[in-house]
């Protein structure tokens, strides 16, 4: 499944647990660079969601406003 279907919440844990082997002192210098590879992945779409959802959450109050008036 790519990352844009999944969704945010299901990302947000994958990047905590990520941050918790990152910040094992004990990391392969190889694995740590493939977490990184892998949370940066996971920020953009995180960002492109919430994006996404403000734009959303933006054009339902905009046509709200209209009905209103």
């Amino acid at each position: 499944m790519s990352t844009e279907q999944r969704p945010y919440s299901e990302m947000s844990k994958e990047l905590e647990a990520i941050m918790l082997k990152i910040e094992d002192t004990n990391i392969d210098v190889d694995d740590l660079i493939d977490k990184i590879k892998v949370a940066a992945v996971l920020i953009r779409s995180c960002k492109d969601k919430l994006r996404g959802s403000e734009e959303q959450i933006t054009a339902i109050l905009s046509s709200m406003g209209d009905v209103q008036n």
